[in-house]
């Protein structure tokens, strides 16, 4: 078992729980941090499944790089963006379901590795690597200019000169992306409504005499 990671003053218990039960057994082979990046892919390259149980997760690095650099077969849950990374047979619904995997891989390990060498052999791992991406956050972030009708080109084949790979079709929703002229009404919108539903109550109970204050006021 590897368990990579920083070590903080506050621990989940079933860490706690996890690390009391194997380590006496040798089972445990790496527990907390690796002070550098070839030990933490060696790590890695000696592993057969990463597993992940995260609840909260935006993108899951250090999934990817199980699953890139060790060739790892991966056990993620079925939720946050790990499903539309992973096929359907690398995740799980239920604590059940992982235990029953994980207990299958322990019994039967050839199996767990012909699916990792089945899994690494077809996952798109060029898709979430920086030397592809790099090019669609450029092309994301910069100001577009048109190139001139004898120098553009088709995006289905790159640009070989620079090394550039193949593009994918980027599907970016712009619908969320409002400005102040957009929201200046509906807020002014709001107080006015805000400002009369006071007014109404006020009228109605009497909490304050309005007319007594105009009249304070002119004194």
């Amino acid at each position: 078992m590897l368990c990579n990671g920083c070590s903080y003053k506050e621990q989940p218990q079933c860490l706690q729980n996890c690390y009391d039960t194997l380590h006496g057994s040798g089972c445990i082979k790496q527990w907390g941090r690796l002070e550098s990046k070839e030990e933490y892919l060696l790590a890695l390259r000696d592993a057969d499944v990463a597993v992940s149980t995260a609840i909260h997760e935006f993108y899951g690095v250090s999934m990817l790089e199980a699953a890139i650099f060790g060739k790892c077969f991966i056990l993620a849950p079925n939720r946050l963006a790990y499903p539309e990374i992973y096929p359907r047979e690398c995740l799980y619904n239920t604590e059940r379901q992982l235990f029953k995997k994980l207990k299958d891989a322990c019994r039967r390990p050839e199996k767990l590795r012909r699916a990792a060498c089945n899994f690494s052999a077809s996952f798109p791992a060029e898709l979430y690597l920086w030397r592809t991406l790099k090019f669609e956050y450029r092309a994301l972030l910069s100001p577009r200019q048109s190139a001139p009708a004898g120098q553009r080109q088709s995006p289905a084949h790159g640009d070989e000169s620079q090394g550039r790979p193949p593009k994918r079709k980027a599907q970016v929703d712009y619908s969320w992306v409002v400005t102040w002229d957009d929201v200046l009404p509906s807020i002014l919108h709001g107080l006015g409504s805000v400002v009369l539903a006071l007014l109404l109550i006020n009228y109605t109970f009497g909490i304050v005499d309005v007319h007594s204050l105009f009249q304070a006021d002119k004194h």
